[in-house]
């Protein structure tokens, strides 16, 4: 049986005062770009971009196998209103805005960590990001089925259950943080 076809859209920061490790499997890129704008609404998810050093990706898989990724950081824009705007250089570091100076108390990555923002737009750019993410190709994932993103796919996965792939690291369509 072929294996799925799908975006991959990781969040993650690497573990110590933060934890998170999300992936959400979609079939499109328009359901990627759904969850990725309802994720940034949330402050935390800004401050832990913007302060934490959090990375955002998208990975395309092709017929179960990984193709490439795509770092959505440098393509990403934050307006907040009354400080200037942050984006993203090519290691992920936040410009725009000193948060090494910031000091927790009323500062921007306080209101950022406490979801107490002024109002804000965070822009992607999705033109892009279409034109580095290829179609995918058929067969697509589609809800209900399990994926592997660590290229670990098990012979034999059709006849195990749900549990013990999952146990065995496999995602289902939409969203999981492996560190909750």
């Amino acid at each position: 049986m072929p294996r799925p076809s799908f975006l991959c859209l990781q969040f993650d920061v690497d573990p110590g005062g933060a934890r998170k490790d999300a992936h959400w499997i979609r079939a499109t890129l328009a359901e990627i770009r759904a969850d990725l704008e309802a994720e940034l609404r949330d402050g935390h998810s800004l401050y832990y971009l913007c302060w934490y050093g959090a990375r955002l990706r998208l990975h395309v898989f092709q017929g179960g196998a990984y193709e490439r990724s795509v770092d959505l950081l440098p393509l990403l824009r934050v307006d907040i209103d009354g400080y200037p705007t942050i984006t993203f250089n090519a290691d992920g570091e936040a410009e725009g805005y000193d948060f090494e100076d910031d000091d927790y108390e009323g500062s921007l990555s306080g209101m950022m960590f406490d979801d107490d923002l002024p109002p804000y737009r965070c822009a992607l750019d999705w033109e892009r990001v279409a034109a580095l993410v290829p179609a995918l190709r058929e067969p697509v994932v589609d809800r209900g089925e399990l994926v592997n993103v660590d290229g670990e796919w098990i012979d034999g996965d059709a006849e195990m259950d749900a549990a013990a792939l999952r146990g065995a690291g496999y995602l289902p369509y939409g969203l999981t943080d492996r560190e909750i």
